[in-house]
């Protein structure tokens, strides 16, 4: 153990304390530069999306305890709801990698089944919420009777209930059901999935889709008036998924907002990226430093132990500052 008598041998306490306290600000200023300069990593983003999507459906009360699940594509996997959380209490971390091992089984069955099947999609949501369920026993099924379920005309298929979704040999039927064009899957006397080319369109085509739903409920047994199939055709044209109006493009920023005030969050994702990146570097800094007055062996030891804690960028630049014997820090340098 390198103790307080051991540091105070090698400079006096004055010159040790602002060796520290000049490796800290250094190494925080150095991980802030690298942390602007990489930005923020497609799994980070990825997990920050989800996570936003998760809280926003349990504002939205479209989840189920700790059930239901929204997953995303990332590489040849996907993360998913973990199964073991309610819905506002998943962050980033607690999100996992979808396998048949999980909490949550039916995941794997459901949102494998798509992402095989389908390699265009790379998020999905799945929920069972009043409205949606409701719809999904009902004969008929989904109707089309305003504005807003235009974005759905000719996008939607339909699954029949074959009990919880546990058995892979469903997988197969499941594709079959969605097809190639569908972007809504509803799943008979169960709930309905919602995927999209990323976590923004899929989970705002579930809200577009659980109001639809609702607005269906509050007219029935009442005459409507049931727009023909020439003008949905044109609305749901002006909403497709290469034009300014498609799902999630303009309001997935603003939800993301939203999702940061939920959950208590204060300013956006890059000044909370770059103040970690800062805490983490003045951490490894000061430590190091510290170490290194007493053995150069020990500051490398630490920048091997730290390394984890690090940006990847940062990792290098504090590596290579104690490979250099923190020269530029040495006492000497300081009088």
């Amino acid at each position: 153990m390198i103790s307080v008598e051991d540091l105070a041998g090698v400079v006096p306490a004055a010159e040790s304390a602002q060796v520290v306290w000049l490796a800290a600000i250094i190494c925080a200023l150095l991980a802030v530069v690298a942390a602007a300069f990489l930005g923020e990593s497609p799994e980070a983003a990825l997990r920050r999306h989800l996570a936003a999507a998760h809280h926003l459906s349990h504002h939205f009360k479209f989840d189920d305890l700790v059930w239901n699940h929204v997953s995303a594509r990332n590489g040849a996997q996907y993360l998913v709801t973990s199964g073991t959380h309610h819905f506002d209490e998943v962050t980033e971390r607690n999100l996992v990698v979808s396998n048949s091992e999980i909490a949550n089984k039916t995941a794997d069955v459901i949102h494998g089944a798509i992402y095989a099947a389908r390699p265009d999609v790379h998020a999905i949501v799945h929920h069972h919420s009043p409205a949606v369920t409701a719809v999904s026993a009902l004969a008929d099924g989904l109707q089309f009777l305003s504005q807003d379920s235009a974005a759905f005309y000719g996008k939607v298929s339909y699954h029949d209930w074959e009990g919880t979704s546990l058995d892979y040999d469903e997988r197969s039927r499941i594709a079959k059901a969605l097809g190639a064009d569908a972007h809504t899957l509803i799943m008979r006397n169960h709930g309905a999935c919602t995927v999209g080319r990323n976590v923004g369109e899929a989970w705002t085509r579930y809200y577009i889709l659980d109001r639809i739903c609702a607005q269906q409920l509050a007219v029935a047994g009442q005459r409507v008036v049931q727009p023909d199939a020439e003008v949905l055709s044109h609305a749901a044209a002006q909403v497709a998924d290469d034009t300014p109006f498609a799902a999630g493009k303009m309001e997935w920023a603003a939800l993301l907002r939203m999702a940061d005030r939920l959950r208590g969050r204060r300013g956006g994702p890059t000044a909370r990226r770059l103040l970690a990146a800062a805490a983490r570097g003045a951490a490894f800094g000061a430590v190091a430093a510290a170490l290194v007055l007493c053995s150069e062996a020990a500051a490398e030891r630490a920048a091997g132990a730290l390394a984890i804690l690090l940006e990847p960028a940062a990792v290098c630049i504090a590596a290579a500052v104690c490979s250099l014997q923190f020269a530029w820090a040495r006492p000497q340098f300081l009088r």
